[in-house]
This record gives C-alpha cells, structure tokens and sequence, in this order.
C-alpha cells in the first residue's frame, strides 16, 4: 500500500510476488505454491480492497480442499479462477482512495453493513459527514472479509451473525429476529454469537437494507465489474446520502420458530 503524498491519497503497489513470468502472461499452469504467494503478496491491512483480494483467499481454500500439493499445478478450474484473480488484482494499479476521511467536517456518523453468503461473510464501515452547506460526505473507513468454513454446516444467515463485531445494516431479517430476542432461546453457536454482539451495540442500532443496496454484498459475491473509486464499496449506497426517513425499512415480524 502507498500513499500518494501530493494527492493525499492512498494507492496500491500490486506486483504478483514470486510469479513466473510465463504464469503472469498465461503461457503456463500456476502451481498451488505460486498461487498462495501471489495472493499473499498484497498488503490490504484497512481491506480497501477487500472484493478483489477476497477471491485470492477462496482460491486457496478450494486448492486446500481438493487436496493439491505444493508443486502441483492447478486443475483446469482453478486455473480460470486464478486468471480472473490476477486481472482483477492488476485492476487496483489504477485505484486511488482519498485518505482523509471527513474534508469539511470533524462530526458524523459512522455505518456498518454486514453480509454472507455461503462462500464468504463480509462488513463495511463507513464515514458520513455532513458540511455546512449540507453536502454529504461519505468515505469507507475499513472492510472485512473471510471465507466461509470448508465444512457446509452453516446456513448463511448463522454466517452473518458471524460478520457482525453504530448504524449496523444487515440484508437479513432472520439475523435482525435474533437480535431483538433472548439469545438463551437459541443454540450454543447462535447464542454465543448473539451474546457477542450484545457487548458491542444495542438492537436498536441494527436496521434492515436491501440485499441490492447493501455494499458488503461487493465482498461476499463475485466482484463487482469496474471496481473504482466510483464504485458502490467506497461510496456506499445512495440512500445514505439523503434524509433519514428516505432510510429504507421493513417491518420485521416476531416469529417464534427458533432457528436450529
């Protein structure tokens, strides 16, 4: 990572480390070793790039789960996988992201929005200031990602308790009913997780987003096509930066089947 000092900006150095020449231009296979460097190799520590380099890491999970060893090369898959990865990752050369988070105001309000699916849980945090002549700012603070355990166990909206750690957004109704009742009433995981969350914030901090409006969906799905400053993950959605009762909402409904 860099910063631009002139520009105040913040930028990526993206070099595949330890990358065959032949392996960078398609010529030949990457090996399981060649991989796992390459998507090792890029310092992300504020997850700025979390949609691109999300996808490195579901790589090497799937190398590790088909059991390929180190100087094996990939199977026909995962090579296409590891192409589109590295276009994707050469992609952030152009990528420039304001380091200063509010330009005209110390005041604001800082937005949480979670998301999963059965791949990957995600969350992105924002900063939204508003100035003096009403303009509202909005800058991504940090995100998060991590790949969803190997082991299928886990149905997506007991991975979006997970991806929870003060407006918090999440596109799941299910996770919004456990938050609002007693965490006693579930199993040990959900319960553990609930209680967690508890420490942390308040259920009435928690609000619901469409799942189209949600940008920790950039994070849990493919990512998304012309990744720039103009995408929805560093400018967060458009309702945010209206009024808050053009806020979305959604009644959600008491259910008393507990989720096993």
């Amino acid at each position: 990572m860099r910063w631009l000092v002139q520009e105040d900006a913040l930028a990526f150095n993206v070099g595949l480390r330890n990358t065959p020449f032949e392996v960078k231009n398609g010529n030949k296979t990457p090996t399981k070793r060649v991989v796992t460097s390459a998507v090792m190799s890029t310092f992300d520590p504020l997850g700025l790039a979390t949609p691109v380099l999300i996808m490195g890491k579901r790589i090497i999970q799937d190398l590790w789960r088909t059991g390929v060893q180190w100087d094996e090369e990939v199977n026909e898959e995962q090579h296409r996988a590891w192409e589109e990865y590295a276009g994707n990752v050469k992609s952030l050369r152009c990528l420039k992201k304001p380091r200063c988070l509010a330009p005209t105001t110390r005041s604001g309000e800082v937005h949480t929005f979670v998301d999963a699916s059965e791949t990957a849980y995600a969350a992105a945090v924002y900063w939204k200031s508003t100035a003096d002549n009403g303009e509202v700012n909005i800058r991504l603070m940090a995100g998060k990602a991590q790949v969803a355990p190997v082991k299928a166990t886990d149905s997506p909206p007991r991975i979006t308790s997970c991806s929870v750690s003060r407006v918090f957004w999440s596109d799941s109704t299910t996770v919004l009913q456990w938050l609002k009742a007693d965490p006693r009433r579930f199993k040990v995981f959900i319960a553990h997780r609930l209680a967690a969350i508890e420490e942390l914030s308040k259920p009435n901090e928690w609000r619901w987003v469409s799942t189209k409006d949600n940008p920790a969906d950039d994070a849990t799905r493919n990512t998304p096509r012309d990744f720039n400053e103009e995408a929805r993950w560093f400018r967060g959605p458009a309702f945010l930066y209206g009024p808050k009762t053009d806020w979305p909402v959604k009644k959600i409904l008491k259910q008393e089947d507990d989720l096993k």
